[in-house]
């Protein structure tokens, strides 16, 4: 089964919250800035350009070594997304964000131990971001521990309830899990939400047959 995409950088709106904690030199923030703009547009080979150039002047930046890791992991570089994002770590071991897109990128790679590791330390450090959720009840799903990945991801959605792509992702989660009746409401909420949802539709369509009609 194809897990749903998502269709919208994931990284964007946290850029920009680095980009107002910084309090280093001027002229790197100014690039900094540059690099977000870029990278808001989905531009992201040419903010990669301006990651780059914030890093020459300012090595050590753990703001431009997190958004260099976002962006090369958007550009499926990942070889390069991890050694920055690592570096970041080390610099601060409480960056959830580096935590959740190693753990995204070792998904991808299905190093589900590592994955896990790293979304596991995510969520212990951020328990309000919805990314860390889904990304940790994605990796819960490709690992077939299907009671787990319900648990996540019902935490998911108590977070950001309207969603359909949430919700769709939690009926999957229910459809593989072989509780057929709570995908089918679960994609029916999804639809509610957006009735366009054709994975929601298909979803629906293949359940339906297993639940017993009254």
């Amino acid at each position: 089964m194809q897990f749903l995409p998502r269709h919208q950088p994931k990284y964007g709106t946290i850029i920009a919250l680095f980009l107002l904690t910084s309090c280093g030199q001027r002229l790197v923030s100014e690039i900094i800035y540059d690099g977000n703009q870029y990278y808001e547009r989905h531009e992201y080979a040419k903010a990669l350009v301006f990651y780059q150039k914030a890093l020459a002047q300012d090595p050590n930046n753990l703001i431009v070594e997190n958004n260099l890791g976002v962006v090369l992991n958007e550009l499926n570089q990942t070889t390069e997304a991890i050694k920055y994002l690592t570096a970041a770590i080390q610099q601060d071991q409480k960056d959830y964000i580096a935590h959740y897109v190693l753990a995204s990128i070792y998904l991808k790679q299905n190093k589900l131990d590592l994955a896990l590791a790293e979304a596991i330390t995510a969520q212990s450090l951020n328990k309000t971001e919805s990314q860390v959720y889904e990304t940790l009840g994605r990796i819960y799903l490709a690992r077939k521990e299907y009671p787990l990945a319900i648990s996540t991801l019902k935490q998911l959605i108590q977070i950001d309830q309207y969603d359909d792509n949430y919700l769709v992702l939690l009926a999957q989660a229910y459809e593989l899990n072989q509780e057929y009746a709570l995908a089918r409401d679960t994609g029916n909420e999804a639809l509610e939400i957006n009735s366009d949802n054709l994975p929601a539709k298909e979803l629906i369509t293949r359940v339906t047959k297993f639940i017993p009609t009254p």
